[in-house]
């Protein structure tokens, strides 16, 4: 099988996160409140395709003012459950800015998880050859 190239523009690049084994893919990102400028620091979120929703550690919601929109329950993938609060937020990627996601606070952990509820608004390419998550503005061409 020939392998061949894509053509697209390319908003992000951004190398796995080594410090994990098997390396992760991770995106850098944002947190606002809905409709406020990105000032906050870049968090490195992990790339979970596994999740259905995305998780954030509270102290992030709290530093980013994020707005309280009710109450959920989160079921692990071992079946543990635990009751969450959830929030309003804007995810600002390096060119690209999601607007009003629900997140889940997270008051245990402390890595961001980007789960399905953000993935598939995204067009991402996992590259685990070359070790690299790619964010695109527009669907790839491949060649």
């Amino acid at each position: 099988m020939a392998h061949g190239k894509y053509t697209a523009s390319t908003l992000v690049k951004q190398a796995y996160d080594a410090h994990f084994d098997p390396a992760l893919p991770v995106l850098s990102i944002r947190l606002s409140a809905p409709a406020e400028l990105s000032s906050g620091e870049w968090l490195t979120a992990i790339v979970d395709t596994g999740a259905d929703g995305t998780l954030v550690p509270t102290a992030y919601l709290e530093v980013a003012e994020a707005i309280g929109v009710g109450d959920a329950i989160l079921r692990s993938v071992l079946g543990e459950s635990r009751e969450v609060h959830l929030f309003e937020v804007d995810l600002h990627f390096d060119g690209l800015t999601l607007p009003g996601v629900l997140v889940a606070a997270d008051d245990q952990g402390s890595e961001v998880l980007l789960g399905r509820n953000v993935l598939n608004k995204l067009i991402l390419l996992l590259d685990g050859l070359s070790g690299q998550t790619d964010l695109f503005e527009s669907r790839p061409l491949w060649r």
